[in-house]
């Protein structure tokens, strides 16, 4: 995959979704933020990202549930699950749902900048 361009970021923790946001500007990745699946979802289908990253914990539409949704339709978008949930049947449920790469809370901006270089998003930043 080429370097995204738009990326969708879905947390309910406002906190997470600005640092997120801000590593992504630095890349050069524009992101839009939704505070919940339901959100993430709605931004998707109005406007395809190259890229989704996703907490797993959320109301209205949890992670695994988005994650689903977004293989079903879309089956070759990245998902990259940042969650604070780091116990391997969390781990292993939400790489079987179809995510991409799944990164522990908390994080360091390089942690995610090695992850879009993983999942082919982002080219040697």
């Amino acid at each position: 995959m080429a370097t995204a361009t738009h990326a969708v970021v879905a947390d309910d923790d406002a906190a997470i979704c600005h640092l997120v946001s801000v590593i992504l500007m630095r890349a050069g990745i524009e992101s839009s933020v939704a505070r919940d699946g339901e959100e993430a979802w709605d931004l998707i289908v109005r406007q395809p990202p190259d890229l989704v990253i996703t907490d797993l914990l959320m109301p209205a539409l949890n992670g695994f549930e988005l994650i689903e949704r977004i293989r079903e339709h879309y089956p070759v978008l990245p998902v990259i699950v940042l969650s604070a949930l780091g116990e391997k049947y969390e781990i292993n449920r939400a790489l079987e749902a179809g995510a991409t790469l799944y990164l522990v809370k908390p994080i360091k901006p390089a942690d995610l900048i090695a992850a879009l270089q993983q999942v082919g998003t982002l080219n040697g930043a």
